[in-house]
């Protein structure tokens, strides 16, 4: 992910400046939904858009995917260490 600017503040917002964005987390750090299908049901996300942001997610090391323990057909979305720390910030 190409950064335009040193600022920690413009590089947050380039990541986390969507609602789409917080709302993939919210459900993820929460334990709501952590499987694509559940995000895209449960929300409307347009599929397209689903898949960039969880994408980028991963790209930056927030969310990350792993295999579902229940079905090891599918995958699962999980935070990070970093993406866990943003948790007071989604509480908030």
């Amino acid at each position: 992910m190409h950064q335009r600017s040193t600022c920690p503040i413009t590089c947050a917002l380039d990541v986390l400046g969507d609602r789409w964005t917080l709302v993939i987390l919210r459900d993820v750090l929460l334990g709501e939904r952590s499987r694509f299908s559940q995000f895209a049901k449960a929300e409307g996300i347009a599929t397209n858009i689903l898949a960039d942001r969880l994408s980028r997610l991963e790209e930056v090391g927030i969310l990350a995917k792993e295999r579902d323990p229940t079905d090891g057909r599918r995958r699962v979305y999980v935070a990070t260490p970093k993406g866990e720390d943003l948790k007071p910030v989604i509480l908030a």
